[in-house]
Protein backbone atom coordinates (compact mmCIF):
# COMPACT_ATOMS: atom_id res chain seq x y z
CA UNK A 1 0.00 0.00 0.00
CA UNK A 2 1.28 3.49 -0.66
CA UNK A 3 2.09 5.35 2.29
CA UNK A 4 -0.04 8.37 2.96
CA UNK A 5 0.22 12.31 2.96
CA UNK A 6 -0.10 11.93 6.77
CA UNK A 7 2.16 9.75 7.15
CA UNK A 8 5.12 12.09 6.37
CA UNK A 9 3.53 15.24 8.13
CA UNK A 10 3.21 13.93 11.54
CA UNK A 11 3.99 16.30 13.77
CA UNK A 12 7.68 14.93 15.35
CA UNK A 13 7.91 13.63 18.95
CA UNK A 14 7.73 15.72 21.46
CA UNK A 15 11.43 15.46 22.92
CA UNK A 16 11.92 14.38 26.90
CA UNK A 17 12.63 16.80 29.34
CA UNK A 18 16.17 16.67 29.59
CA UNK A 19 17.94 16.53 33.01
CA UNK A 20 19.49 19.75 35.12
CA UNK A 21 23.62 19.30 34.60
CA UNK A 22 25.25 17.91 37.13
CA UNK A 23 27.81 20.22 39.10
CA UNK A 24 31.45 18.72 39.38
CA UNK A 25 33.03 19.21 42.71
CA UNK A 26 36.04 21.72 41.96
CA UNK A 27 39.12 19.82 43.14
CA UNK A 28 42.01 21.44 44.65
CA UNK A 29 45.24 19.23 44.32
CA UNK A 30 47.11 19.22 47.68
CA UNK A 31 50.59 21.25 47.80
CA UNK A 32 53.39 18.65 46.76
CA UNK A 33 55.55 17.69 49.85
CA UNK A 34 59.10 19.76 50.16
CA UNK A 35 61.92 17.68 48.31
CA UNK A 36 63.36 15.13 50.30
CA UNK A 37 60.83 15.14 53.28
CA UNK A 38 60.89 11.62 54.41
CA UNK A 39 58.44 12.03 56.98
CA UNK A 40 56.69 13.96 59.85
CA UNK A 41 55.33 13.21 63.04
CA UNK A 42 53.72 16.64 64.05
CA UNK A 43 51.73 14.20 67.30
CA UNK A 44 53.89 10.92 68.35
CA UNK A 45 51.30 8.04 68.74
CA UNK A 46 51.67 4.54 68.80
CA UNK A 47 51.38 4.17 64.88
CA UNK A 48 54.23 6.82 64.39
CA UNK A 49 57.00 4.25 64.62
CA UNK A 50 59.25 4.72 66.73
CA UNK A 51 60.74 2.51 69.00
CA UNK A 52 63.08 2.08 72.27
CA UNK A 53 65.97 0.47 71.26
CA UNK A 54 67.50 0.26 74.93
CA UNK A 55 67.41 1.98 78.12
CA UNK A 56 69.21 1.68 81.83
CA UNK A 57 67.24 2.53 84.57
CA UNK A 58 65.02 4.94 82.01
CA UNK A 59 61.31 4.15 80.64
CA UNK A 60 59.82 5.75 77.21
CA UNK A 61 56.39 6.16 77.25
CA UNK A 62 53.66 7.83 74.06
CA UNK A 63 50.82 10.14 75.49
CA UNK A 64 49.75 12.99 74.16
CA UNK A 65 50.98 13.07 71.19
CA UNK A 66 55.21 13.35 72.54
CA UNK A 67 57.29 10.60 72.93
CA UNK A 68 58.41 11.54 76.41
CA UNK A 69 61.45 9.58 78.30
CA UNK A 70 62.05 9.53 82.25
CA UNK A 71 65.56 8.84 84.17
CA UNK A 72 65.63 7.53 87.48
CA UNK A 73 69.26 7.96 88.57
CA UNK A 74 72.33 9.39 87.78
CA UNK A 75 73.74 8.40 84.07
CA UNK A 76 70.49 7.08 83.63
CA UNK A 77 70.28 6.67 79.60
CA UNK A 78 67.65 5.48 76.81
CA UNK A 79 67.90 5.52 72.72
CA UNK A 80 64.66 5.19 70.84
CA UNK A 81 64.74 4.78 67.38
CA UNK A 82 62.93 5.54 63.60
CA UNK A 83 63.61 3.45 60.92
CA UNK A 84 63.60 5.43 57.65
CA UNK A 85 61.83 4.87 54.01
CA UNK A 86 65.36 4.51 52.60
CA UNK A 87 69.08 4.59 53.13
CA UNK A 88 70.41 8.30 52.92
CA UNK A 89 73.91 9.46 53.02
CA UNK A 90 72.60 12.90 54.46
CA UNK A 91 69.78 13.12 56.97
CA UNK A 92 68.61 16.18 58.62
CA UNK A 93 66.58 15.56 61.80
CA UNK A 94 64.32 18.06 63.55
CA UNK A 95 62.13 18.14 66.44
CA UNK A 96 60.37 20.18 69.68
CA UNK A 97 62.26 19.51 73.01
CA UNK A 98 60.84 19.94 76.54
CA UNK A 99 63.08 18.82 79.59
CA UNK A 100 62.83 19.38 83.25
CA UNK A 101 66.08 18.46 85.53
CA UNK A 102 69.53 18.14 84.99
CA UNK A 103 71.00 15.97 81.61
CA UNK A 104 71.27 15.30 77.88
CA UNK A 105 69.03 15.11 75.02
CA UNK A 106 69.46 15.25 71.74
CA UNK A 107 69.23 13.36 68.16
CA UNK A 108 71.29 10.44 66.25
CA UNK A 109 71.75 8.97 62.85
CA UNK A 110 72.48 5.12 62.26
CA UNK A 111 73.42 2.78 60.19
CA UNK A 112 71.07 -0.63 61.17
CA UNK A 113 74.00 -2.74 59.17
CA UNK A 114 76.66 -2.26 61.99
CA UNK A 115 74.04 -0.77 64.91
CA UNK A 116 76.04 2.32 65.13
CA UNK A 117 75.36 5.59 65.72
CA UNK A 118 76.40 9.41 65.66
CA UNK A 119 74.64 12.22 66.85
CA UNK A 120 74.57 15.45 69.22
CA UNK A 121 73.08 16.27 72.68
CA UNK A 122 72.76 19.76 74.10
CA UNK A 123 73.14 19.55 77.88
CA UNK A 124 71.00 21.55 80.26
CA UNK A 125 73.99 23.85 81.51
CA UNK A 126 74.58 25.14 77.81
CA UNK A 127 77.09 22.77 77.10
CA UNK A 128 76.79 20.47 73.78
CA UNK A 129 78.39 17.06 73.26
CA UNK A 130 79.18 15.17 70.06
CA UNK A 131 78.54 11.65 71.12
CA UNK A 132 78.99 8.05 69.09
CA UNK A 133 77.58 4.26 70.49
CA UNK A 134 75.67 1.81 69.95
CA UNK A 135 72.95 -0.57 71.26
CA UNK A 136 74.97 -0.67 75.09
CA UNK A 137 75.37 3.05 75.23
CA UNK A 138 77.68 5.83 74.07
CA UNK A 139 80.67 7.73 74.12
CA UNK A 140 81.97 11.51 74.37
CA UNK A 141 83.59 12.69 71.18
CA UNK A 142 84.07 16.26 71.46
CA UNK A 143 82.53 18.65 73.94
CA UNK A 144 81.81 22.70 73.32
CA UNK A 145 81.26 23.99 76.75
CA UNK A 146 79.50 27.87 77.03
CA UNK A 147 77.61 27.54 74.06
CA UNK A 148 75.53 29.90 75.45
CA UNK A 149 72.14 27.28 74.75
CA UNK A 150 71.50 26.82 78.53
CA UNK A 151 68.30 25.00 78.38
CA UNK A 152 65.66 26.20 81.03
CA UNK A 153 63.20 23.82 82.71
CA UNK A 154 59.79 23.61 80.68
CA UNK A 155 61.15 25.67 77.93
CA UNK A 156 60.50 24.38 74.22
CA UNK A 157 63.60 23.94 72.27
CA UNK A 158 63.45 23.30 68.18
CA UNK A 159 66.80 21.18 68.10
CA UNK A 160 67.80 19.59 64.61
CA UNK A 161 70.97 17.70 63.12
CA UNK A 162 72.19 17.18 60.03
CA UNK A 163 74.41 13.78 59.22
CA UNK A 164 76.55 13.81 56.29
CA UNK A 165 78.83 10.72 55.52
CA UNK A 166 80.61 11.02 52.33
CA UNK A 167 83.13 8.40 51.66
CA UNK A 168 84.37 7.60 54.92
CA UNK A 169 84.12 11.56 55.96
CA UNK A 170 81.11 12.10 58.97
CA UNK A 171 79.84 15.79 59.05
CA UNK A 172 77.55 16.28 62.14
CA UNK A 173 75.85 19.79 62.22
CA UNK A 174 73.67 20.61 65.37
CA UNK A 175 70.85 23.83 65.01
CA UNK A 176 68.49 25.72 66.55
CA UNK A 177 65.31 26.78 65.88
CA UNK A 178 65.32 25.98 61.80
CA UNK A 179 68.50 28.14 60.29
CA UNK A 180 70.91 29.05 63.38
CA UNK A 181 73.68 26.47 63.27
CA UNK A 182 75.30 26.05 66.56
CA UNK A 183 78.41 23.72 66.41
CA UNK A 184 80.17 21.27 63.69
CA UNK A 185 81.62 18.26 64.38
CA UNK A 186 83.95 16.45 61.96
CA UNK A 187 85.08 12.33 61.77
CA UNK A 188 86.68 10.06 59.72
CA UNK A 189 84.74 6.37 60.50
CA UNK A 190 84.72 3.30 59.05
CA UNK A 191 81.37 1.50 60.57
CA UNK A 192 78.59 3.72 59.05
CA UNK A 193 78.35 3.27 54.81
CA UNK A 194 74.74 5.15 55.53
CA UNK A 195 71.94 6.27 57.70
CA UNK A 196 69.02 4.42 57.44
CA UNK A 197 67.62 5.11 61.17
CA UNK A 198 67.69 7.73 62.75
CA UNK A 199 67.08 8.13 67.01
CA UNK A 200 66.47 10.20 69.94
CA UNK A 201 68.91 10.29 73.02
CA UNK A 202 68.82 11.40 76.88
CA UNK A 203 70.99 10.56 79.92
CA UNK A 204 70.71 12.11 83.22
CA UNK A 205 73.15 14.00 84.97
CA UNK A 206 70.48 14.23 88.27
CA UNK A 207 67.54 12.54 88.76
CA UNK A 208 64.97 13.39 88.29
CA UNK A 209 65.21 13.74 84.89
CA UNK A 210 62.77 13.64 82.27
CA UNK A 211 62.43 14.81 78.43
CA UNK A 212 59.35 15.03 76.06
CA UNK A 213 59.92 15.56 72.35
CA UNK A 214 57.23 16.10 69.35
CA UNK A 215 56.80 17.75 65.69
CA UNK A 216 59.48 15.64 64.22
CA UNK A 217 60.67 16.70 60.54
CA UNK A 218 62.94 14.25 58.86
CA UNK A 219 64.54 14.88 55.27
CA UNK A 220 67.08 13.02 53.48
CA UNK A 221 68.94 14.34 50.17
CA UNK A 222 70.55 11.87 47.01
CA UNK A 223 69.46 8.65 48.74
CA UNK A 224 72.32 6.57 50.50
CA UNK A 225 75.43 7.57 47.32
CA UNK A 226 74.77 11.41 48.16
CA UNK A 227 74.55 12.52 44.91
CA UNK A 228 73.51 15.48 44.00
CA UNK A 229 71.00 17.21 41.32
CA UNK A 230 72.79 18.90 38.48
CA UNK A 231 71.82 22.62 39.24
CA UNK A 232 73.52 21.83 42.54
CA UNK A 233 76.87 20.67 41.69
CA UNK A 234 76.97 23.19 39.45
CA UNK A 235 76.07 25.77 42.61
CA UNK A 236 78.69 23.45 44.19
CA UNK A 237 81.12 23.65 41.60
CA UNK A 238 80.87 27.76 41.27
CA UNK A 239 82.73 27.72 44.96
CA UNK A 240 84.78 24.52 45.42
CA UNK A 241 87.69 25.98 43.36
CA UNK A 242 88.05 29.17 45.53
CA UNK A 243 86.92 27.29 48.90
CA UNK A 244 87.88 23.76 49.69
CA UNK A 245 85.26 22.15 51.13
CA UNK A 246 82.58 19.35 51.36
CA UNK A 247 79.45 20.14 49.45
CA UNK A 248 76.01 18.29 49.86
CA UNK A 249 72.52 18.96 48.54
CA UNK A 250 69.80 20.19 51.08
CA UNK A 251 66.18 20.71 51.13
CA UNK A 252 65.60 23.91 49.39
CA UNK A 253 63.26 26.34 51.93
CA UNK A 254 60.96 29.23 50.30
CA UNK A 255 61.67 30.16 47.13
CA UNK A 256 64.91 28.64 46.57
CA UNK A 257 65.67 26.19 43.55
CA UNK A 258 68.09 24.88 45.01
CA UNK A 259 70.48 24.44 48.01
CA UNK A 260 73.81 23.72 49.06
CA UNK A 261 75.89 22.96 52.79
CA UNK A 262 79.48 23.30 52.46
CA UNK A 263 81.61 21.97 55.22
CA UNK A 264 84.88 24.05 55.43
CA UNK A 265 86.07 22.80 59.13
CA UNK A 266 85.06 21.94 62.32
CA UNK A 267 87.10 24.24 64.15
CA UNK A 268 90.11 26.64 63.67
CA UNK A 269 90.52 30.37 62.38
CA UNK A 270 88.07 31.21 60.02
CA UNK A 271 84.12 29.99 58.94
CA UNK A 272 83.16 26.81 59.33
CA UNK A 273 80.46 26.46 57.06
CA UNK A 274 79.70 28.16 53.72
CA UNK A 275 75.85 27.56 52.77
CA UNK A 276 74.19 29.09 49.18
CA UNK A 277 70.73 29.19 47.91
CA UNK A 278 69.84 29.61 44.03
CA UNK A 279 66.98 31.45 42.95
CA UNK A 280 64.87 31.81 39.83
CA UNK A 281 64.62 35.25 40.04
CA UNK A 282 66.28 38.47 41.40
CA UNK A 283 63.35 39.56 43.25
CA UNK A 284 62.39 36.38 44.97
CA UNK A 285 66.30 36.12 45.79
CA UNK A 286 65.87 39.81 47.61
CA UNK A 287 62.37 38.93 49.12
CA UNK A 288 64.15 35.69 50.83
CA UNK A 289 67.17 37.73 51.72
CA UNK A 290 65.11 40.54 53.34
CA UNK A 291 63.15 38.02 55.21
CA UNK A 292 66.38 36.40 56.83
CA UNK A 293 66.69 37.58 60.17
CA UNK A 294 69.09 40.35 59.92
CA UNK A 295 68.81 42.54 62.49
CA UNK A 296 71.41 41.38 64.98
CA UNK A 297 74.49 43.50 64.02
CA UNK A 298 78.10 41.80 64.66
CA UNK A 299 79.48 43.37 67.35
CA UNK A 300 82.48 45.16 66.20
CA UNK A 301 81.45 45.13 62.68
CA UNK A 302 81.51 48.11 60.10
CA UNK A 303 78.56 48.33 59.41
CA UNK A 304 77.57 48.13 55.65
CA UNK A 305 74.82 47.03 53.30
CA UNK A 306 76.03 46.79 49.64
CA UNK A 307 79.07 45.66 47.71
CA UNK A 308 79.23 45.93 43.98
CA UNK A 309 76.91 42.57 42.86
CA UNK A 310 74.63 42.83 45.58
CA UNK A 311 73.60 43.85 49.35
CA UNK A 312 76.28 41.82 52.37
CA UNK A 313 75.66 42.16 56.02
CA UNK A 314 77.38 40.94 59.27
CA UNK A 315 74.67 39.11 61.56
CA UNK A 316 75.07 37.74 65.42
CA UNK A 317 73.89 34.13 65.99
CA UNK A 318 73.30 32.12 69.05
CA UNK A 319 77.04 30.93 68.49
CA UNK A 320 79.17 33.59 66.71
CA UNK A 321 78.67 34.90 64.03
CA UNK A 322 77.75 35.16 60.19
CA UNK A 323 78.48 37.30 56.92
CA UNK A 324 74.95 36.93 54.48
CA UNK A 325 75.14 38.45 51.03
CA UNK A 326 73.31 38.28 47.13
CA UNK A 327 74.96 37.96 44.37
CA UNK A 328 73.04 39.30 41.43
CA UNK A 329 75.00 37.74 38.86
CA UNK A 330 74.03 34.33 39.75
CA UNK A 331 71.18 34.85 41.79
CA UNK A 332 72.32 33.74 44.61
CA UNK A 333 72.24 34.04 48.37
CA UNK A 334 75.47 32.82 50.74
CA UNK A 335 76.25 33.10 54.01
CA UNK A 336 79.74 32.19 55.95
CA UNK A 337 79.25 30.99 59.84
CA UNK A 338 82.19 31.19 61.82
CA UNK A 339 80.98 30.11 65.52
CA UNK A 340 83.86 31.91 67.14
CA UNK A 341 82.64 35.11 66.04
CA UNK A 342 85.98 36.32 64.49
CA UNK A 343 84.20 38.95 62.09
CA UNK A 344 87.40 40.10 60.63
CA UNK A 345 88.49 36.07 59.51
CA UNK A 346 84.74 35.67 58.08
CA UNK A 347 85.44 39.24 56.10
CA UNK A 348 88.81 37.88 54.82
CA UNK A 349 86.78 34.17 53.95
CA UNK A 350 84.30 36.22 52.05
CA UNK A 351 86.11 38.76 49.95
CA UNK A 352 88.14 35.64 49.05
CA UNK A 353 84.99 33.72 47.97
CA UNK A 354 84.07 36.71 45.81
CA UNK A 355 87.07 37.64 44.31
CA UNK A 356 87.76 40.90 46.25
CA UNK A 357 90.90 41.95 46.57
Amino acid sequence: MAATLAAFTAPPPTPAASAPPIETPSVTASPAPPPGLLFTDPEIDASSGWNELNAKDAAFSIANGRLSSTYARKGSWAYAVHELPSPQAVVRVSGSFTSSGAGYFGWLCGDSSTGRYYGAVPQTDGSLVFIAGGYDGVKPLERYDNLNVALTDGQTTQLGLECVIDHGRLWLEVFLGTADPIAVHEEDVTDVAHFDVIGMYGESLQPPFATAVDDVTVYGMGGSTGAMSLPAAALATSVVDATPADCVEDSPTASAVVEVDCFLQDEGAGPELLELAQYRDPGQMQSAFDAANGAQQCVGATPRAAWQNGAVRCVGQTVGVRIEWTDGRSIVTGALVDFDGDVAATEIAWRALEGID
